[in-house]
C-alpha cells in the first residue's frame, strides 16, 4: 500500500480554505497545493 493521493484544490476550495487560516499568514495555490508565502521585506512593504 502506497501514501494516500492527495487531492488537488480548485480555486473557490482554496478560497474557503485560507479564509479559516491564521490571518498573519499568507497563502498561494500552486499546482492545486497549498504554500505559504514568505513574509515580505519592509522595503517591499513601502
Amino acid at each position: 500500500m502506497g501514501a494516500p493521493a492527495i487531492q488537488k484544490m480548485d480555486i473557490d476550495e482554496f478560497l474557503a480554505w485560507a479564509d479559516r487560516q491564521e490571518p498573519d499568514t499568507r497563502y498561494e495555490l500552486v499546482g492545486g497545493q497549498p504554500r505559504a508565502m514568505n513574509a515580505c521585506s519592509q522595503a517591499h512593504s513601502r
